[in-house]
């Protein structure tokens, strides 16, 4: 007997992004916005970064 594909199909929670930003560097070129995980958030917090108004 074979499983149909609703017993074998894998769900997975959606993953949960947050929209950070951070000012422009004159001397560089580096990114001002960045997709962050969410429980990376901290971590790009202390680099910096903050949510972005359109992320809330």
């Amino acid at each position: 007997m074979t499983k149909s594909k609703k017993e074998t199909a894998v769900t997975k929670p959606p993953s949960t992004l947050i929209v950070m930003v951070r000012p422009p560097r004159f001397d560089s070129d580096e990114p001002i916005t960045a997709h962050v995980h969410a429980n990376e958030v901290t971590r790009w917090q202390e680099e910096g970064w903050q949510h972005s108004e359109q992320g809330k």
